[in-house]
């Protein structure tokens, strides 16, 4: 009975051992090996930020004599699934001085081939408030929808086959 005694314990870790193994052995499967699953906040065109290019309308209002309040936002999240989405937010004042808010959503599937990436995009829905925003960071979209990334810690890079930079950071 004193040697049943010793062998219990024994097992009961090796079975802890053995169940501790499977669970982190299972758990997360498919992100781990996807680093560009989550959602990323854009933060630079071309290396021009979007708050200096806030700032730069801002400032083109004021030399005509108005006090503009803007304020973009736009993320892409990418799922383990191979699906994406881009929802993005302008809020500033119309025509007629009146504060709307402005709202885009693409969606599609990406894929990866290394550090290389191709998005298609198979639904939209609002108006994309960039296509009509002509400042330092003036882009095509078909110019970003394939090219490669990168990611250093809590930034994503995607270099367009256009040439366009954009820069993001993990929300």
């Amino acid at each position: 009975m004193n040697r049943r005694v010793n062998l219990y314990p024994s097992w009961l870790v090796s079975l802890c051992i053995v169940l501790t193994i499977g669970i982190i052995g299972c758990g997360g499967e498919g992100d781990d090996d996807n680093e560009l699953v989550g959602t990323w906040t854009l933060e630079s065109v071309d290396g021009a930020t979007i708050q200096q290019t806030i700032d730069q309308f801002k400032q083109l209002a004021a030399a005509l004599g108005q006090d503009l309040e803007i304020s973009y936002i736009e993320d892409w999240t990418f799922e383990s699934d191979g699906m994406w989405r881009r929802a993005s937010t302008l809020v500033a004042p119309n025509d007629a001085g009146e504060v709307e808010t402005s709202s885009f959503e693409a969606t599609g599937t990406y894929s990866l081939s290394g550090s290389n990436y191709s998005i298609t995009i198979t639904g939209t829905t609002g108006v994309d408030v960039t296509e009509n925003i002509q400042a330092n960071i003036d882009f095509d979209f078909a110019d970003i929808i394939n090219g490669t990334w990168s990611i250093n810690g809590s930034k994503l890079t995607l270099t367009g086959v256009g040439g366009t930079v954009l820069g993001f950071t993990m929300q």
